[in-house]
This record gives C-alpha cells, sequence and structure tokens, in this order.
C-alpha cells in the first residue's frame, strides 16, 4: 500500500515487480499456522450473484427496461445494444443484438445512455446518447431518436438527431423520461479529471454542460426539433440555456425520479476527495466546481445563480469509496425490508448502500452489500431486484440475494502477534512457511525503509503470467486462497506499520500499528488513522485506501507477481 505523509490523496500505482527470495526456489514449507480469516467487520445483508453466467458484455453502461414488452437493453459503449428478457428467471441462450451504432453513425465513439418514449407502443421510438469525433477533430455529445421494428431491432434510416453540445471526459448520459413526460438529460463538465472544471462550465447557465436539461420531445419550437417547457426555471434569463433544469454537477452518473415527489436523485463523481448523492431541485445550483461536497474546490470563481444545494449524501474517498454509481428506488417486491430505499453503489469497490429518505432529512443510509464488483449501473427491472452491471471486459449481469452469513463476524485477529505470521513477533522471525523477499524498485516512502514477506498456505504457489505487454502490462494471476503478503514500514530503526494483504477471492487490506514498546502491532480502525510520528504527519489508511490500488479495478490489483 501507499506511503504518504499527506492523507488526503492515495497516487495510483501501476506496477510493482518483485524478485523471489532464493528460499522460493527451493522445496517450499507450506505455511500452516494461519489464523487470518473473514473480514473484521460483520457480514453485510446481501451478496452479489450472476444472473446469466453464460452471458458477457463487453465495456457495457447501460441497463434499460422496455416494460411493455418485457425486455431488457444492456448498451455497450463502443457500440452495441444487446437485449434480453426482463424476467430474470428465464434462461436465454444468448442475447439478440438490436444495433450497432458504430456501423452507422459516422464517427461514433461512445455511447452511454438509453431510453424509450412512454408512448413506445404507438410511435416505436426510443433516445440514444452517444459521442462523436467530427471531421474536424472536435468531440460532440448527441441525443438522437431511432424508430425500432416489431422485432426491436433499432432502423439506422430513422434517425434524427435532437440536441447535441460539447464532449470529452464526464458526458454523463444516462437519459430518462420523468414521470411528467419530459426528457431529462444529465451531462456532466466535459472535462479530464485534471484540472478540475478548467471552463467552470459547472457553473456556466450558457452551456448544458455540468447541467440537467429538460426538454419536451413531444413538441417542437421553432427552430428548434424539441420543445422547451415552459415552467423550467432560466426560461427567459439573459444568457442562460432555457433547457437548464439544473446544474452544478461534475459527472452525473444515473439518474432516477422519486416515486411520490418526482425529484430527480443521482450520483455525482467526485474529483479528488468526496462522493455525493444529490437530491436534485428545480434551478437547484448544486454546487460543482466551487465545491465538491462539503469542501471547497474553486471557491473564487465567478458562480452560476442560487444558494448552493447541499448533497443528501457525501462520502470520502478515504473510507467509503472513490466513484459513485447512481441508482433507483426499490419497490420492495422483491426484498421488503428495502421498501422506499435508494439504492446506490460505488464503482471503485462494489459497495452498495440502501439510503431512506423522510422527506425531509436522510434517517438511514446503511451498507447492505460488499459484491467487490466494479458497479458501472444499475438496472430497475421487474418484481424489485436489485440487477447491476461490473465493468470488467468480460462482465457479467448480477444480483443480489440475502446473504445467508449476514451478520456473522470472524475471529479476526486483532493483534499482529494473533496472525500466524511470526513466530516471534517482537523480533520479527517469521513462522515456518512465511518468506521475505525484495521489491527490484522500491518506492520512496519519506525516508521510511520497509520489508517484505509472503506466506502461502498449501502445495501450489502463485502462478503468474504477463498476458499483454502493450500498451500497459496486463498480468494473469492464480493466487492461492489465504494467502497473505506482509510489509513492515520502518522509521529510523523504529517500526511504524505492518500492513497486510489477505487473498479470500479477492486482495483485503489491512493496517497494523506497532505499540511504543516494539513488542506487538494493534489492528486499525476500518476508517484509518491519521496522525504524527517522530514529527512527521502520518496516514494509516483505511480499508477502503488500500482497495484503490489493491483491490478488483485496473483488470488485475496491484499485488505480488515474482519474476
Amino acid at each position: 500500500m501507499f506511503r504518504a505523509p499527506i492523507p488526503h490523496l492515495l497516487p495510483l500505482l501501476f506496477l510493482t515487480i518483485v524478485s523471489q527470495s532464493s528460499a522460493l526456489a527451493e522445496e517450499r514449507v507450506e505455511w500452516v499456522d494461519s489464523k487470518i480469516r473473514g473480514t473484521p467487520e460483520p457480514i453485510p445483508a446481501y451478496r452479489a450473484e450472476p444472473i446469466w453466467p453464460h452471458i458477457s458484455f463487453k465495456n457495457a453502461l447501460a441497463i434499460t427496461v422496455l416494460e411493455s414488452r418485457e425486455r431488457m437493453f444492456v448498451t455497450e459503449q463502443r457500440g452495441k445494444i444487446w437485449i434480453l428478457p426482463s424476467d430474470l428467471n428465464a434462461n436465454p441462450e444468448s442475447p439478440e443484438l438490436s444495433a450497432d451504432l458504430s456501423a452507422f453513425i459516422q464517427g461514433f465513439r461512445n455511447a452511454y445512455g438509453l431510453a424509450f418514449h412512454p408512448k413506445f407502443e404507438a410511435n416505436r421510438l426510443c433516445y440514444i446518447f452517444y459521442t462523436t469525433i467530427l471531421q474536424s477533430g472536435a468531440q460532440q455529445s448527441t441525443v438522437s431518436s431511432f424508430r425500432l421494428d416489431e422485432s426491436l431491432k433499432i432502423l439506422p434510416e430513422s434517425r434524427e438527431d435532437i440536441i447535441s453540445c460539447g464532449a470529452g471526459g464526464h458526458n454523463g448520459g444516462d437519459i430518462q423520461f420523468g414521470p411528467d413526460g419530459m426528457l431529462y438529460i444529465p451531462v456532466g463538465d466535459l472535462a479530464p479529471p485534471d484540472p478540475p472544471d478548467p471552463r467552470n462550465d459547472g457553473q456556466n447557465l450558457a452551456t448544458i454542460a455540468g447541467a440537467i436539461s429538460r426538454i419536451d420531445v413531444d413538441r417542437r419550437d421553432p427552430g428548434l426539433p424539441y420543445g422547451i417547457p415552459k415552467d423550467n426555471p432560466f426560461v427567459g434569463m439573459e444568457g442562460a440555456r432555457p433547457e437548464i433544469w439544473a446544474f452544478g454537477f461534475r459527472n452525473p452518473w444515473k439518474i432516477d425520479f422519486h416515486p411520490e415527489t418526482s425529484n430527480i436523485w443521482l450520483g455525482d463523481v467526485g474529483w479528488e476527495l468526496y462522493e455525493m448523492v444529490h437530491r436534485v431541485e428545480k434551478g437547484g445550483n448544486h454546487g460543482w466546481s466551487v465545491v465538491e461536497g462539503p469542501i471547497p474546490a474553486k471557491p473564487d470563481q465567478e458562480r452560476g445563480p442560487g444558494p448552493i444545494v447541499a448533497p443528501i449524501v457525501s462520502y470520502s474517498h478515504d473510507t467509503e469509496g472513490a466513484s459513485v454509481t447512481g441508482g433507483f428506488f426499490n419497490s420492495g417486491e422483491r426484498f421488503p425490508d428495502l421498501e422506499g430505499a435508494y439504492i446506490y453503489g460505488d464503482w471503485s469497490n462494489g459497495k452498495v448502500w440502501a439510503l431512506r429518505w423522510d422527506g425531509e432529512k436522510m434517517t438511514r443510509n446503511d451498507l447492505i452489500a460488499e459484491t467487490r464488483k466494479q458497479i458501472v449501473s444499475f438496472g430497475d427491472v421487474s418484481g424489485g431486484e436489485i440487477v447491476f452491471l461490473d465493468w470488467p471486459d468480460d462482465q457479467r449481469l448480477h444480483r443480489l440475494v440475502p446473504n445467508p452469513r449476514a451478520g456473522e463476524v470472524s475471529d479476526f485477529p486483532r493483534r499482529l502477534s494473533l496472525t500466524g505470521l511470526f513466530e516471534d513477533t517482537e523480533n520479527e522471525i517469521p513462522a515456518p512457511g512465511v518468506y521475505g523477499f525484495s521489491i527490484n524498485s522500491p518506492m520512496w516512502q519519506e525516508g521510511a525503509e520497509s520489508s517484505y514477506w509472503v506466506a502461502i498456505p498449501g502445495k501450489e504457489g502463485f502462478k503468474t503470467s504477463i498476458a499483454r505487454p502493450q500498451p500497459f502490462i496486463l498480468t494473469q494471476y492464480r493466487e492461492v486462497k489465504d494467502s497473505v503478503l506482509v510489509k513492515t514500514i520502518r522509521l529510523n530503526e523504529q517500526r511504524v506499520e505492518t500492513q497486510i494483504l489477505h487473498w479470500d477471492g479477492y486482495w483485503n487490506g489491512y493496517t497494523y500499528r506497532w505499540n511504543e514498546e516494539q513488542t506487538d502491532a494493534i489492528l486499525v480502525a476500518r476508517e484509518g488513522l491519521t496522525t504524527n510520528i517522530q514529527g512527521k504527519p502520518w496516514r494509516f489508511y483505511a480499508r477502503n485506501e488500500c482497495m484503490r490500488c489493491h483491490g478488483s479495478n485496473f483488470h488485475k490489483p496491484l499485488a505480488f507477481f515474482p519474476g
């Protein structure tokens, strides 16, 4: 795990190559003393399971249900749109292809959202948010309408472009029809991660970037292929786009409408420190890029009109996650205990929460699952099921199911001496089967030094290979269950902490803080700890921070690669 004296940012490391200890080249002794099992926290109420394990997608971003046909559409980023039953008890052999947008849209780049007209059975219309590269080289986001035939194939010749803006990073694109029949179009600030919002579009009403637009696709105003609702909040304001419904968003990622109030709820992907869940207000200024959640981002920039509307939830990158995925309000049909809850998750670590709102304030925000999947989209399918897409190249549709082990707390070792890693913890004498190794290129740690060990139970060892050397190295692993990687950090000969990574199907990171007597180390709490060591600021990282680099993302986590 990365060590930095400044606690607020965990940089991403892209590769660590290690060299094996010479002992590993000989007959390896099995590690049989492990006491590391389970996790220190109670097991959440739900777990993930694949719906159709034999069906996979590549970089799919959106799930859209066509209720009148009992079909679910899965939209891939590169333009393929697939059709599946919305009944999860069905057993399709394979999905049907509705369209490949890249085959008939010139300069096509990415698809982000699909919405069906509320009167689909009468007009057969759908709307798609996608980006293209123009002949000039500029990027453009467009919402276009298309008709579908009786077999639900999209007809390329029926395309009509509705509204366009720029493109880049943070495109948003989860278009939805609201209960009022209007089409809502969330767009991000169209900028790369850094510098933040360089054009200040989040506060600029002259552009639909950084905002949610609301248009009427069933009528046309002069010179436009859509109508502007007269009750939009900025109609008639000089210099403002009349399409805008609310503004101040960085990357609004997935929206839904409250079943009683019709307010939009969304996840807004944060910059460096916080992720936000917003309850969107008509005409509301939701803050970006003046603020990022509860803290200033660019406080001196010119602001848009109105006071900043605080998010319902702002969760820290340090403790909870790093890329929110907005969700939906659950009907409770499948899970009565979740009726009315807003279900949302995090792409970086696969956590899922159920948020409850009493009309004035949040009353609960329960962690209900730790899927360890990169949740890129939820699907509001029939029967109150909680369906989501993960994000590897070979991705699946998953659903949440009750976890039979919910509430269990394992006897996870709270002291380093109880882990079974060391025969003599105070003198760092490893247990049989625990081997030291060295890093070919150690990282700079503010003058600190580190020692490393690996502990592998059973007779088999790690099997690793380089699957793809370019454009970046992609490794293939076969880890041994309950293997542990160990790193002890010293500062001026004083042991400060011992970090471990435990493999139970995923790498899980934990940190132990050494006591002043240097006899043992105590497990640091889940949220981590920021303190001073020898006069220097020091961050004992939260478990979530460990997973930013050592978790399931980046194809394979940064862990152990003998070579």
